[in-house]
């Protein structure tokens, strides 16, 4: 499967010193990304990334931002809403996670195998991550929303009876056999 913001890299290419890379998506490849990740349009995705060894060969680190402007669908109204997402990466990737490198502090690090990474892969996943799954227009008002006859919103305090009514497993208890 190819990836629609592909930016691969040969680690081999990576010096001891840290790297600097600058990832731009085309118009083409942020359009590729809203359909894969069900949005309405990513614009401007960019991410300013460091690259450094943390044990030459072995364990990678990856730090520094990206930044894109994301149109996403109101999950109330279905109105478009335009929302700027920026946020930091900081991540390890280190081969051999189950032996030593464990050992070694980088339990927490992705897996690294072979000797490419595709930066624009691992931004677009970092993205996708950073989507608000809930996205509502601010200006929103629930109780002016006509759900039709009988329907409408609950505020937080009905949730919270209904959850203190219903417990999962009380229609369990009654059907367990009594002594």
């Amino acid at each position: 499967m190819r990836s629609e913001f592909s930016r691969p890299l040969n680690l081999d290419e990576l010096e001891e010193q840290s790297r600097l890379i600058e990832l731009i998506a085309s118009q083409d490849e942020c359009r590729l990304l809203a359909k894969r990740f069900e949005q309405k349009s990513i614009r401007k995705l960019r991410a300013n990334l460091t690259l450094a060894w943390l044990d030459r060969g072995v364990a990678l680190s990856v730090f520094g931002n990206f930044r894109a402007e994301v149109v996403q669908t109101c999950v109330v109204s279905l109105d478009p809403v335009k929302s700027v997402v920026n946020e930091k990466v900081n991540l390890v990737f280190a081969r051999d996670i189950e032996g030593p490198c464990n050992n070694a502090g980088f339990e927490d690090a992705e897996p690294l195998e072979g000797n490419t990474l595709d930066f624009g892969e691992i931004i677009a996943g970092e993205l996708s991550l950073a989507l608000d799954p809930y996205p509502r227009r601010q200006d929103i008002d629930p109780a002016a929303i006509n759900l039709g006859t009988g329907i409408s919103f609950l505020n937080e305090d009905e949730v919270e009876k209904l959850a203190e009514r219903r417990k999962p497993f009380d229609v369990l208890a009654s059907l367990k056999s009594k002594p």
